[in-house]
């Protein structure tokens, strides 16, 4: 989504913000994410042309910081739920004849969005399971680990 609203910075400088946010908290550097938040807060404040453009995220635990953390009016997306509230009356789906289980991270969970995983993925397939049972794994922020890691020294572990 970055890219449409031409994104007035290299590459680099947009990985580097948002590659820090949620792992820096949970990993004890409050000040350093408080910081980093600030920086991408002005950041996609000034792509998204005042709050005017959306933004997407495709990392939930970055995203559950950011719409904590973040004052300014900034509209703020998980892909799934834009998926859900713009998109899935607009495109035709056609259900695979599939069993497919969703798992929903933890930060999902926290924004109440876990029944909109849920509809999305019946939208594409004809029988959804989503386990009770799986434990909070990350799964989806392994991406942020690694990048954190290489851009900042910081060794993020599990």
């Amino acid at each position: 989504m970055l890219s449409i609203l031409k994104f007035p910075y290299k590459s680099h400088d947009k990985e580097s913000y948002r590659l820090t946010l949620q792992r820096l908290e949970s990993k004890g550097f409050f000040k350093i994410a408080d910081e980093k938040s600030e920086e991408l807060e002005r950041v996609l404040h000034k792509a998204s042309d005042n709050g005017k453009y959306p933004i997407l995220s495709d990392t939930s635990p970055c995203l559950y910081r950011m719409k904590r953390a973040f004052k300014l009016d900034i509209k703020l997306h998980d892909s799934v739920e834009f998926t859900h509230d713009f998109l899935l009356d607009h495109l035709k789906f056609r259900q695979v004849p599939e069993t497919v289980a969703v798992h929903v991270t933890c930060s999902s969970v926290k924004m109440h969005i876990s029944d909109k995983f849920k509809t999305v993925a019946e939208a594409c397939a004809q029988k959804v399971i989503m386990p009770d049972d799986v434990q909070c794994c990350y799964s989806n922020s392994r991406t942020c680990e690694i990048g954190l890691s290489l851009r900042s020294g910081i060794t993020i572990n599990r």
